[in-house]
């Protein structure tokens, strides 16, 4: 009994000792070692990052940033780690668009963004930092210019920093309308002419069908110029530019015209005044506007591409919104 009782003693001993010399396995243990460590920024793993500037509000919009901590292993202290805006890499960009012969990047206007939170911390046994706070106001930016903000590590407590997540590239794009679908939408018009056009109703010019057009009366009387057509979308858009098809088997239509919008169908502003249309021109034809909200527009058509021809015609009216 004493002999099975001294091999237990023992075996257990042996297991005692067996496991007070195993080590946790290397992705578990924490060093202070620089070595094959390298900092990055997560932001930065991506090819940019891309500001919702639309719908456009008064209260800023909140984007977040951190860093990571890429080893075999956790470290063992805190690292500290800084950011700050770029003005090298917003530098070297330009460059490059420069020679590419693209459009050069505006720079975040100052009043724009608050930055305030630039210093992360990895604490020790983890592997991500904290988050950065980066506020902005879309109403700061013009929506007509494309912005860019390099955020880049500048420090990372003598660690190496992967060069390649370094940094994040911030960019408010200029924002591009799109045509608007016109389901629900109404248009009337000084006159009309169904009995013998296709369909000749205003109407028709928010079918997408360039085939069908509207037709200003012509018979038994045809009134001269001004001609007009309005268009209720039925809820107000962000409207960034409005496009034209003239009708595409007579080439005798309006030449000239103004474009008004207004919120309620009442009162008017004057977008685009005396502003020359070529009906012998099939393809569409568009007009850039200050970006805005609207939800009614009146064309107004002021003269024609022949004089003796007192009617016109068109055969689409696009909307381009946010």
């Amino acid at each position: 009994m004493r002999f099975h009782t001294n091999i237990l003693v023992l075996a257990g001993s042996v297991l005692s000792l067996l496991s007070s010399c195993t080590k946790d396995p290397l992705y578990m243990e924490r060093t202070d070692s620089k070595e094959n460590v390298v900092i990055f920024l997560k932001q930065a793993t991506t090819q940019s990052v891309d500001l919702q500037l639309f719908p456009f509000v008064d209260e800023a919009r909140t984007l977040t940033l951190n860093a990571g901590f890429g080893a075999i292993g956790y470290p063992n202290s805190n690292v500290t780690i800084k950011l700050d805006v770029d003005t090298k890499a917003f530098d070297s960009v330009n460059a490059i668009r420069t020679a590419a012969g693209l459009e050069l990047y505006e720079p975040f206007p100052a009043d724009a963004f608050v930055f305030t939170d630039r210093d992360l911390t990895i604490a020790g046994g983890t592997l991500t930092s904290n988050l950065a706070s980066l506020s902005y106001y879309p109403k700061k930016f013009d929506p007509t210019k494309n912005y860019l903000m390099p955020i880049s590590i500048m420090d990372a407590s003598g660690f190496k920093v992967n060069p390649k997540a370094k940094t994040a590239f911030l960019i408010a794009s200029e924002l591009a309308g799109k045509p608007a679908n016109t389901e629900g939408w109404t248009a009337a018009a000084s006159s009309e002419m169904p009995e013998y056009e296709n369909t000749g109703l205003a109407s028709a010019v928010l079918d997408g069908n360039i085939n069908t057009i509207w037709h200003s009366v012509w018979w038994p009387e045809e009134p001269a110029y001004p001609h007009w057509i309005t268009v209720d979308m039925k809820q107000e858009y962000y409207v960034d530019k409005i496009g034209m098809i003239p009708r595409q088997n007579n080439p005798n239509g309006f030449s000239k015209f103004n474009l008004e919008a207004s919120l309620d169908g009442t009162n008017w502003t004057m977008l685009l005044e005396d502003t020359s249309f070529d009906p012998t021109n099939k393809s569409q034809q568009t007009y850039p506007l200050t970006p805005a909200p609207w939800r009614h527009f009146k064309l107004t058509m002021t003269a024609g591409r022949m004089e003796w021809h007192k009617s016109t015609h068109l055969a689409e009216f696009i909307v381009y919104k946010y």
